[in-house]
């Protein structure tokens, strides 16, 4: 699970799910046995020989499978359930990886893979209704798990027969029908995206109070941006962590918005505006110096607080903080990016253990969540 996280506890499907080969060792050694003796034993099988006359090409899954479901039956007929509960729900990884390696050959467009959950699906798909790939493979488990193994006594046999029909109509098929309905949806949305400003904009709509800075005059920046910091570290000093925001800023990075994402960002913001609230105010206006200092791509000049009030902030606020823009004679984007490093390093609760692409999503996260404050009470 902690290997998978990336590709499980999310909604994106198509991102791959790792079952190694040492994964597949590590749970035939706490059974004893190695993956040649149950193939012999398969090979030898009078239902296996008689139905089939050959070797399968699902033996490598099957191999794997067989140990587990024996295992959740004993373990449930023991009254353990939790132990059989988890020895079903693992038979389930395999086949998952199998499908989806099989579909998305060449890796998911994530952008298109978003717009078709968001924007295609019916409310009658596990992902809409459970949010992430591990809690529908969860719910398809236990539904499974009550159909197959709930319903065995001591008494009854798991033959050769009934253990290939668990696998294959109970897990394999589940699998499969769980992830074809949404890849067939995907194909037909190619070359649609569900872009990062359409994710966002319901938070950041504009109320009646807020200022008009595309009637500010050039010379008033310096006032407009001292009023915008002020009412900043107001709204923080009201509200020092806004969760709705955490949730936005985790669902336009990670593209979802589970509990460890959530609660990892609350808990580095509330440590920053607990230890921190004294290097707020700088961040915050050093922050938006620094993009004032910045030039407009497109228009040659740099940015003013026209354009601190529009769209374009979220995105050159966000690769601020998140190293893309780089200046060494901007000193207040300097200034801006070391505080925001000592948050991250000071405050941070992110295992790094995930690697570094793992711990700049969440820096990015935290970056998302600072520009959506400014922007959400500005």
């Amino acid at each position: 699970m902690s290997k998978n996280e990336y590709s499980l506890a999310t909604n994106i499907l198509g991102r791959r799910v790792l079952v190694n080969e040492k994964f597949q060792s590590d749970i035939y050694n706490i059974f004893g046995i190695s993956k040649n003796e149950i193939e012999d034993k398969m090979e030898e099988s009078l239902y296996f020989k008689k139905t089939f006359g050959r070797k399968l090409s699902l033996s490598d899954q099957l191999c794997l499978a067989f140990p587990l479901i024996l295992a959740s039956l004993e373990y449930k007929l023991l009254g353990k359930k939790e132990a059989s509960d988890l020895c079903y729900l693992l038979a389930h990884f395999k086949p998952y990886s199998s499908r989806e390696s099989v579909f998305f050959k060449y890796g998911v467009k994530e952008g298109q893979m978003l717009y078709t959950i968001e924007k295609s699906l019916s409310e009658r798909f596990d992902i809409k209704k459970y949010g992430t790939i591990i809690s529908c493979i969860q719910k398809r488990a236990k539904s499974s798990y009550d159909n197959y193994i709930t319903p065995m006594k001591a008494t009854d046999k798991l033959t050769d027969k009934t253990f290939y029909i668990i696998y294959t109509s109970g897990i394999a098929g589940s699998m499969n029908t769980f992830i074809g309905g949404i890849v067939d949806a995907y194909r037909k949305n190619e070359g649609k995206s569900l872009d990062f400003d359409s994710s966002t904009s319901e938070v950041f709509d504009k109320d009646d109070d807020s200022m008009d800075y595309e009637d500010a005059d050039i010379e008033s920046d310096a006032s407009v941006r001292n009023n915008v910091t002020n009412k900043i570290i107001m709204a923080v000093i009201n509200k020092p962590v806004d969760k709705k925001l955490i949730e936005v800023a985790c669902q336009s990075v990670f593209h979802t918005a589970t509990p460890q994402y959530v609660n990892t960002i609350y808990n580095i913001v509330m440590e920053v505006t607990d230890k921190m609230f004294d290097e707020l105010d700088p961040f915050f206006r050093s922050l938006i110096s620094a993009f004032l200092f910045i030039d407009n791509p497109h228009g040659g000049k740099q940015y003013g607080m026209a354009e601190f009030k529009s769209p374009i902030f979220l995105n050159v606020g966000i690769d601020i903080l998140s190293g893309k823009k780089n200046n060494a004679k901007n000193i207040n984007l300097v200034r801006c990016r070391e505080i925001f490093k000592k948050m991250v390093t000071n405050h941070s609760t992110i295992d790094t253990d995930y690697g570094e692409n793992y711990k700049r999503l969440y820096e990015k996260a935290l970056a998302s969540y600072w520009i959506f404050l400014i922007k959400s009470v500005t």
